[in-house]
């Protein structure tokens, strides 16, 4: 039996509280000059403050504020921030907010210094010649770890579709992980970017590409946000919390950004293109009824989740897991989602995405979704 195994993490990461003002330090690192394009969300970076202080933290460089990028960023996005920072010669990115905002700014290092139109790259028909420009990312959020993986996702809103694009060039140089910036988060937001983290986790855990390395960081990352989303959720401002969740998404990121997601992503997207279903939602809705598949073929591993949870059984994480997202004002079913049943075959028509259900450990066919979907429902 062949038990070799890679494991790749080339961002250097700075993790704790106030790590975010140690930035400068690390744009001096790459030897930049003056021009920084630095991208966020419409409003909260701005709203709290932070864009305020990046400016007065980085006073002596040129700060090109690109504050556009919505949720679920599109190919619009992106070709807006080329636009604006085309003429402008920037020489080093930095990426502040959610997982939008840090997937843009990753995709505009990169083509900010690989001319040629997006959807060649999409379509292999052309492939990056040079290194991204030097990218920092300072994620707000605790679920998509954006921050450590080498990929961005993008939405086509006319197709009603979700694109990746990747390349190991795209992994940000730094990550600088400061559990204050999550603080404002709502409630809302916590609930939904901790479950797309614990999904991540989930999901590396039994994917076929786990090796040791994933395993340490996603188990660790299960049990984190089992004990912690909840007092995150109650208590915004709770510290303690908000570390234990940013250090989650991240053992998350660092585990699945080498296994990759599995099935429960790939039914996801489409209820996100279709419904509007938020993501963290969308992915996490379905592990109770998944979990079912992979426990055939993968008990060990299976085991190894449930216990994480505290769970003394399959059925036990199942009800443990339905009485955590209520918990946190998510719901379990697509009812809820005010989704009818005949939804489901719009759901069904694109929940085969190879490139995630191939790291299933169960090869679950198009009768396999409908009954995960049917009894979801």
């Amino acid at each position: 039996m062949d038990e070799s195994w890679k494991y790749l993490s080339p961002t250097k990461v700075v993790f704790g509280l106030h790590s975010f003002e140690s930035v400068k330090k690390y744009v001096l690192a790459q030897n930049i000059h003056q021009k920084i394009l630095l991208v966020t969300g419409k409003s909260s970076m701005k709203k709290h403050g932070y864009v305020t202080k990046i400016k007065r933290l980085l006073y002596d460089r040129s700060i090109y504020h690109f504050g556009e990028v919505s949720p679920n960023p599109t190919y619009e996005n992106i070709l807006d921030g080329i636009k604006y920072a085309n003429s402008k010669k920037i020489e080093l990115v930095i990426a502040m907010g959610g997982g939008s905002a840090l997937d843009v700014g990753k995709t505009l290092a990169a083509l900010l210094n690989n001319p040629g139109d997006l959807n060649d790259y999409f379509d292999g028909k052309i492939n990056f010649k040079r290194k991204s420009l030097p990218f920092i990312a300072i994620p707000s959020t605790s679920g998509t770890a954006s921050e450590v993986t080498c990929w961005a996702t993008l939405w086509n809103r006319e197709k009603k579709s979700k694109h990746s694009l990747t390349h190991p060039w795209m992994f940000p140089d730094y990550a600088l992980i400061d559990p204050m910036l999550s603080v404002h988060m709502p409630p809302k937001l916590t609930a939904l970017t901790g479950m797309d983290a614990l999904t991540h986790a989930i999901e590396a855990c039994w994917s076929k590409n786990s090796q040791p390395v994933s395993d340490v960081f996603a188990l660790r990352a299960i049990r984190l946000i089992y004990k912690n989303i909840k007092l995150a959720f109650d208590e915004p401002k709770n510290l303690q919390a908000r570390t234990n969740m940013s250090l989650a998404s991240l053992f998350a990121g660092l585990a699945f950004n080498n296994t990759k997601t599995a099935a429960c992503h790939s039914i996801s997207y489409p209820m996100t293109s279709n419904f509007d279903i938020p993501h963290g939602l969308a992915v996490s809705i379905t592990i109770k009824e998944v979990i079912k598949f992979n426990a055939k073929v993968a008990p060990n591993k299976v085991k190894q989740i449930i216990e994480e949870c505290e769970a003394t059984s399959l059925d036990d994480f199942i009800d443990k897991l339905v009485k955590l997202m209520k918990s946190i004002s998510l719901p379990t079913r697509l009812r809820d989602l005010s989704l009818r049943e005949q939804d489901i075959e719009t759901i069904l028509a694109d929940s085969i995405h190879p490139d995630r259900m191939k790291n299933n450990p169960a090869q679950l066919n198009k009768e396999d979704i409908r009954t995960i979907l049917t009894n979801t429902f």
